[in-house]
């Protein structure tokens, strides 16, 4: 019954979209309507460069991976570069989720030589996605880098991973509003 409610209602809102969107924009204070059309082109561009950012950090860490591996001569080293960096981007698993059991394994099983290039490797990598990660973000989300990895690790802590990336976008919306003098939070 549900399904065939939610169909109808579909149908009804397509056919009447035009009025039922003017409407609901009626009720909408003006002030409030430009703020939602300031939201709209904000997040719309900004969300294109911050993908493109995060495209340049996956980059930039397969090539770290890809020099790291080959320098200890791990076999299919693009292979297993690749590997790790789609690893990296994704929620919660990152480099470390590889490297560091990794590192460990060599050890235990006394190739020590292994064991330290592929935790140096880690420590490189962390280090300088932890340097280009809010610089890249944050300019393109108009944000200082401390305060964009700020908004990075409380997004991170309190929300997960959409919150890392959602947190820095709503802090730079609201530095725009208040730069535009829409909202006044900052004087």
């Amino acid at each position: 019954m549900r399904t065939v409610i939610t169909v109808i209602a579909t149908v009804f809102l397509t056919i009447d979209f035009d009025k039922v969107s003017g409407f609901l924009l009626r009720q909408i204070p003006e002030k409030q309507k430009a703020i939602m059309q300031e939201a709209k082109g904000y997040f719309g561009g900004t969300l294109l460069k911050c993908i493109a950012s995060y495209g340049l950090i996956f980059l930039i860490t397969f090539l770290e991976l890809w020099a790291g591996l080959a320098m200890i001569k791990i076999p299919y080293v693009m292979t297993v570069a690749l590997v790790i960096a789609v690893l990296d981007i994704l929620p919660i698993l990152g480099t470390g989720s590889v490297l560091i059991p990794w590192g460990i394994l060599a050890a235990v099983n006394g190739n020590f030589k292994m064991a330290l290039g592929v935790i140096l490797l880690y420590l490189v990598i962390t280090v300088v996605r932890n340097i280009i990660e809010p610089k890249l973000v944050g300019k393109q989300v108009g944000l200082h880098p401390v305060l964009t990895l700020a908004g990075m690790l409380l997004g991170l802590r309190f929300a997960g991973f959409i919150g890392m990336l959602g947190v820095p976008f709503l802090l730079a919306f609201i530095k725009k509003l208040n730069d535009k003098g829409m909202i006044h939070l900052l004087h």
